[in-house]
């Protein structure tokens, strides 16, 4: 017969603790690629303590580990698998497992401030010029890098867009956690999506294939990252370009600094890019040097003093 006035074992193996956890994170509808990173992170974390209880854990083995991670890894991704044992741990503490320190003691590693990496205006154009837009996949590569410029999605938003998204000039997109928002694409944008979805619908109707992305593979599945950044990096060693990466993330940053240049507010450029503070986008917004050279000519008080001076 149970006895059901028995305590709870809160005492598991922390492999156990790190399975109910990620459970957890299925449940509040965080994204698979971030509960992979999660998994990935506390299982190089907590390699050493894998079978043991959770509060054998010390501070000194998780700093052991991180001084060894840093021989090949940045800071940068050290303090996010930081941050992912973090959440575990207070996780742990909501609910009443025994964490034998607090999780604030896993201080983050200091980082280089570096400039976002951005494509100059010349590189956009060769990047663009790539594509041979009398094939499909062409104009379906031409179509999202505008796409990533013109609105500035992320990856997973651009390739998770659906016809029922676009109601030109407004454009629905799903963010992380799932967040909607409504972003306007521009006049040009609006020619070209246009173009491309005529082309998509024709060919597809042609087809056996049933899909509601608007990007879709040649069979109609949801293009992966790979792809994607595979395509990108083609055409730009295509271009000959150089000293900047290759990838999605990129044309984010891009867009960030071109719109600031322009003159977009950052509340306004907050809710364009889906942050939910405006410390992420003032990290994103950092100009490219040139800007910050002619700012600095053209704002130095020694000009505004004009005729005053004396030389």
């Amino acid at each position: 017969m149970l006895d059901e006035r028995t305590p709870i074992d809160t005492v598991i193996p922390i492999s156990e603790l790190v399975a109910e956890y990620l459970d957890d994170c299925r449940i509040r509808n965080l994204s698979p690629v971030t509960i992979s990173r999660y998994d990935e992170s506390l299982r190089r974390l907590l390699a050493s303590h894998w079978d043991s209880e959770l509060r054998s854990l010390r501070v000194e083995s998780v700093r052991s580990v991180v001084a060894g991670l840093l021989e090949s890894h940045s800071p940068a991704t050290i303090n996010r698998e930081l941050r992912a044992l973090k959440a575990f741990l207070y996780y742990a503490l909501d609910n009443d497992y025994e964490v034998p320190f607090h999780p604030r003691k896993l201080k983050k590693l200091r980082e280089p401030r570096k400039v976002p990496p951005c494509f100059s205006a010349e590189q956009i154009e060769a990047l663009l010029a790539q594509p041979d837009r009398r094939t499909y996949a062409g104009l379906r590569w031409y179509t999202m890098m505008c796409l990533m410029l013109d609105v500035g999605l992320r990856l997973s938003e651009l390739t998770g867009l659906e016809t029922g998204d676009i109601n030109l000039p407004y454009i629905r997109v799903r963010g992380k956690f799932d967040k909607e928002r409504i972003l306007a694409a521009s006049d040009v944008m609006v020619k070209t999506l246009r173009r491309y979805l005529g082309v998509r619908d024709r060919l597809i109707a042609r087809t056996s294939l049933i899909t509601d992305l608007v990007f879709p593979s040649r069979i109609g599945t949801r293009l992966t990252p790979t792809t994607v950044n595979s395509a990108i990096k083609k055409y730009g060693r295509q271009a000959g370009i150089t000293g900047v990466r290759l990838s999605p993330h990129t044309f984010r940053y891009t867009y960030t600094s071109l719109a600031i240049r322009n003159g977009m507010s950052l509340t306004s450029l907050q809710t364009c890019l889906g942050h939910t503070t405006l410390t992420m986008t003032r990290h994103y917004a950092v100009l490219n040097d040139s800007d910050a050279f002619e700012e600095s000519r053209r704002c130095s008080p020694l000009v505004s003093l004009g005729g005053k001076r004396r030389m």
